[in-house]
């Protein structure tokens, strides 16, 4: 991705936090121009960052404007942002090439906010969320014992990997078994995004780890997230 550097414009504040160490916070964009209407989407940006500070953090909302890849939006351009609303495209993975080299404005996705965030430095990534949750029956790969329990204390907590605290988690059987998990969704869903989060103190176990989509009831099976072993740290987006 350092190609894009040439496209990318750091805020002075948000420079002046990562070169002192101090924690920096990466917002997202769309929520403004296409989440809510004007004023309310300008007002609720400007309150999140506000509580970050509050919080003793720098916020960074992240934007393309004008061609180039802002990270630390100011006020004036999330005022900017907002009132265009939905007239500025929503930028994902696949639009922010033709945004920065036509200099034109992109309210960033969450994806396109985890490029902005890396190339310049920032670790922490917030977004926003419209509320919609995915329902199914939980499923989960057989172990050595002919049971679907956790392989270190007996317990079948497979939901865990689904219900949304990351608290919580699945801790499967040793690599070898092939051991997954998955949701047997109750109806059919568009699918834009998707996130996973590492147990903590355990990341290097996710090393290799995939998530899969079917479409025919599980005929076949298509890589939707792949955390590559050579972005350590990253996670490949093979499909958004």
């Amino acid at each position: 991705m350092e190609h894009l550097n040439k496209y990318l414009a750091v805020s002075p504040e948000v420079r002046s936090a990562l070169d002192a160490g101090k924690p920096v916070v990466a917002l997202e964009s769309t929520i403004i121009s296409h989440g809510m209407p004007y004023p309310k989407n300008v007002e609720t940006a400007l309150r999140v960052e506000e509580i970050i500070r509050e919080h003793g953090a720098v916020p960074a909302t992240i934007a393309i404007i004008k061609g180039k890849l802002t990270v630390g939006c100011t006020k004036e351009e999330i005022e900017y942002l907002g009132k265009r609303g939905l007239d500025v495209p929503k930028a994902s993975r696949r639009d922010l090439p033709v945004l920065l080299a036509q200099g034109q404005d992109g309210a960033t996705t969450v994806t396109t906010t985890m490029i902005g965030a890396a190339l310049a430095g920032v670790k922490v990534v917030m977004r926003g969320a419209d509320g919609n949750v995915i329902t199914g029956t939980v499923i989960a790969g057989v172990g050595p014992d002919g049971t679907t329990h956790c392989w270190s204390n007996g317990t079948d907590n497979a939901s865990c990997a689904f219900d949304g605290d990351t608290i919580t988690f699945y801790d499967p059987f040793e690599a070898s078994t092939k051991s997954w998990v998955g949701l047997r969704l109750d109806q059919a869903y568009e699918l834009t995004e998707v996130r996973i989060c590492n147990r903590s103190g355990q990341e290097s176990r996710i090393i290799g780890a995939a998530i899969q989509g079917s479409n025919d009831n599980g005929a076949t099976w298509h890589n939707v997230v792949w955390i590559d072993p050579s972005i350590y740290g990253h996670s490949a987006l093979l499909m958004n």
